[in-house]
């Protein structure tokens, strides 16, 4: 039995406008229901929960199940929040079984219409959401595999081994900044704080 995000390369990120899919596979010879759903992790330290659906698969059944990118559980500006799969499968033959979590990194545009994805890097979402989701520009490239040559000096359109203090501030206000006031929202979840176990719903959090 799997569960599996279906986004990106690894290293790597994407933009997300509507929905992001996600693999269900039956490896089993025998039909088996399972219950899916989301934990994400907020900036903020808080964790929500919420349903995709009970689906039933036939023996060696695979599905891909849509999920509207509006509807993850934690929805981050700034800064990366993590979303995992997470739920039980239930077969003829076994009893009830947790499923192996799969996770992706999140961050949302500062409108929340879209979403920029990874499924194992908190980087390339930051650099894909600084150039607008621009997945296809020199700079996302290089703020992704060489983000210390973003704050260098260039000459003749080359990296050197100098400090670029206006780059280096530019950068800052567009990176550091934001990710020290970090904010977004839950949302129709319910959340948990680590600390205290109290319960909030469509909750909104900033700093």
């Amino acid at each position: 039995m799997m569960v599996k995000w279906l986004v990106a390369l690894p290293d790597d990120a994407q933009v997300v406008w509507d929905t992001l899919p996600v693999r269900i596979a039956n490896y089993h010879d025998a039909p088996l229901s399972v219950d899916l759903g989301m934990r994400g992790t907020g900036l903020d330290q808080r964790i929500a929960y919420s349903s995709i659906g009970h689906y039933r698969l036939a023996a060696r059944e695979t599905r891909i199940v849509h999920i509207p990118v509006q509807d993850l559980p934690v929805q981050s500006v700034g800064a990366p929040s993590q979303v995992e799969l997470v739920g039980t499968s239930t077969g003829p033959e076994w009893p009830e079984a947790s499923l192996a979590a799969d996770h992706i990194f999140v961050q949302f545009a500062s409108d929340y219409a879209q979403a920029f994805v990874s499924p194992t890097i908190t980087w390339a979402p930051v650099a894909l959401a600084l150039v607008d989701g621009d997945i296809g520009s020199t700079e996302y490239l290089v703020l992704r595999d060489e983000p210390v040559s973003a704050v260098k000096r260039h000459v003749d359109g080359v990296a050197t081994d100098e400090l670029d203090e206006l780059r280096a501030l530019e950068l800052y206000e567009r990176v550091v900044g934001p990710a020290m006031r970090a904010r977004g929202r839950y949302l129709d979840v319910f959340v948990e704080h680590p600390r205290t176990c109290r319960i909030w719903e469509q909750a909104d959090y900033d700093g």
